[in-house]
């Protein structure tokens, strides 16, 4: 009896988690959706919180497990307590099983930025950048380019902690390299905020100027009236600084202005004060030192009292032990609800009995009727066969006669094949005879081929005989054309160089514009093909031409007015390049030498 007390029990409870489950799951989605409209959360959503995460570590999977236990670090997180929220997005993260495929990375690296935020309030740069790489590594993981970008982007925030500028400007080159890599230009321009503070704190002003110029034009500063776009205010002070470190020092004090205008008072005094320090105006430097010092000591005071809250309430306890005797009055209160559970359930299972004896006996009573309704069916099936047999009957004399047809149908057949044989020879015949006409057709065809081929053969003797006497007729106007060149005054010019002449002097455009015209005559197929369709430079082309005319590199270097000789190397090279696809100066002259 007891133990059918006790699988009563568990049925019950199954029923009751599963309806439960529904409804548990609803609230679930409603608190996420809730949280995901950026909705403050005050103490009066724990009791909800906290049921969903009793529920979930019972009965819920490992993504609603995980989901539960971050909403309830969201709720703590609203309230200020930051330690039990810290707690909590631990467990969730404990909860994730990423192993899985349907893991809900998504929740995951939201979890990680939300340990990343709090560890910055409370000062701890090294626990913060682990939090943000984690974030990062499970958005990459999700394909979630632009959180992963934003995560490794927030990692300015733990170096600029620590002091650690160098690393601030390194992931803000880098950060700002990924953005546009894949497309998020605006935000690209936005991380080179605090890149422009520090490079102007170093004076490095040309490497603040260019991305000054970059977060002006593509991030969207500016709103229409010109004015920077609100949240944004602080770009006052760093612009102001920018241009009171280059000395413009009456534009910088209106952006100290602006600044002052939108409640910057720390950043604007200091500048303001700058301003008049490099005027040396001694009323206004006394004037805007008192309003620095004093407005420092407000910041001082709010950053302080700042702190002391953050840290106030990261110790305190109170509130979560009260919560524990709470949860330990409910336990109690819910056992007892259990007892008056199963008693319940008892009752309804009984209930069930009754009603499965009574369906019991309303089956038994559907069986016989079944049981005669398949006699019936027997006997029509008996019925439909003596029908089968005497169909194949009537088909089998049917199938008779059409045997007989056909027999008489292929006796005709055979009789037109016959026929069919004896036209045959005869087509043999005709196919023998138009063999023997081919035959002689394609012997009268090579004879013709022979003959043919003779003829060709004399041709091309007498062809290269004519090329012989062409070749030997230009040798013989090149060789004159050439010696009408080296005896030219202008051919005589360029060669005053080797010839050490008193006074000599590097030859003018008009002399290079004489020798290439007289060396496109006497060596025109050497010139036709340095300069046909190959866009050689005038060095590239002169470099050619000295070459074809024996000069060595420094003969060519003094011709040509050039400092060094690497000047000519590099020429010869790209010429090469250019005629024969070959980047080397040295076998220029070599694979030019067919044309000389």
């Amino acid at each position: 009896m007891k133990r059918f007390l006790v699988v009563i029990s568990i049925l019950l409870a199954l029923a009751s988690c599963s309806q439960d489950r529904d409804e548990m799951r609803e609230r679930l989605d409603y608190v996420s959706q809730c949280n995901r409209a950026d909705t403050v959360f005050t103490e009066a959503w724990l009791p909800t919180v906290d049921s969903l995460v009793r529920f979930f570590d019972l009965h819920g999977n490992a993504n609603e497990r995980m989901m539960a236990h971050y909403l309830q670090g969201c709720v703590h997180h609203d309230m200020g307590e930051a330690p039990i929220a810290l707690e909590c997005y631990q467990k969730a993260t404990e909860m994730a099983d990423t192993t899985r495929r349907d893991c809900d990375l998504r929740t995951l690296y939201s979890v990680y930025g939300q340990m990343a935020l709090l560890f910055h309030m409370q000062f701890l740069p090294d626990d913060e950048m682990e939090a943000l790489r984690n974030s990062e590594r499970i958005a990459w993981k999700e394909k979630d380019v632009f959180n992963a970008l934003r995560a490794f982007e927030l990692r300015i925030r733990p170096f600029f902690l620590k002091g650690d500028t160098d690393s601030v400007l390194s992931v803000t080159s880098q950060a700002r390299q990924l953005y546009l890599k894949y497309g998020y230009r605006k935000h690209a321009a936005w991380v080179c905020n605090t890149a422009i503070y520090l490079l102007t704190e170093r004076h490095m002003m040309d490497e603040a100027g260019k991305l000054i110029s970059i977060y002006e034009k593509e991030s969207g500063v500016y709103d229409k009236k010109g004015n920077v776009a609100k949240g944004r205010e602080t770009y006052y002070v760093i612009k102001g600084n920018y241009l009171l470190s280059c000395g413009k020092v009456d534009s910088a004090l209106v952006y100290f202005q602006n600044a002052l205008e939108h409640g910057l008072m720390e950043g604007a005094y200091k500048g303001i004060l700058a301003v008049y320090e490099k005027r040396h105006d001694p009323d206004s430097i006394a004037k805007y030192a008192k309003l620095f010092a004093t407005s420092n000591d407000s910041s001082y005071l709010h950053v302080n009292q700042e702190r002391i809250h953050q840290i106030s309430a990261f110790y305190n306890f109170n509130r979560h032990q009260r919560n524990a005797e709470q949860e330990a009055v409910a336990l109690e209160k819910s056992k007892r609800m259990l007892a008056y559970l199963v008693t319940l359930a008892i009752a309804f299972v009984s209930i069930l009995i009754l009603y499965h004896l009574q369906k019991k006996r309303i089956a038994a009573k559907r069986t016989t009727a079944l049981m005669g309704e398949i006699v019936n069916l027997q006997f029509e099936i008996q019925k439909y066969k003596a029908d089968k047999e005497s169909i194949i009957v009537e088909y089998s004399s049917l199938l008779d006669a059409k045997r007989q047809e056909g027999d008489k149908l292929l006796k005709r057949i055979e009789f037109y094949k016959r026929e069919k044989d004896e036209r045959e020879c005869e087509h043999q015949e005709y196919i023998q005879k138009l063999a023997d006409i081919q035959a002689e057709i394609l012997h009268t065809t090579e004879a013709y081929e022979d003959l043919l081929n003779g003829k060709d053969a004399t041709i091309r003797i007498l062809e290269e005989e004519v090329g012989k006497l062409t070749r030997q007729l230009r040798k013989d106007s090149n060789i004159n054309d050439r010696q009408i060149f080296y005896d030219s005054q202008v051919y005589q010019r360029i060669n005053g160089l080797r010839q050490f002449t008193k006074g000599y002097k590097p030859p003018t455009e008009d002399d290079w514009s004489g020798l290439l015209s007289l060396f496109r005559k006497c060596f025109s197929r050497f010139f036709l093909f340095v300069t046909n369709g190959k866009r050689l430079t005038k060095d590239q082309l002169r470099v050619c031409v000295l070459l074809r005319l024996d000069f060595s590199e420094s003969e060519m270097m003094l011709l040509m007015g050039k400092r060094h000789k690497q000047s000519i190397t590099n020429a010869k090279s790209q010429a090469n390049e250019k005629l024969f696809g070959i980047r080397d100066a040295k076998t220029l002259k070599e694979n030019l030498f067919p044309y000389f």
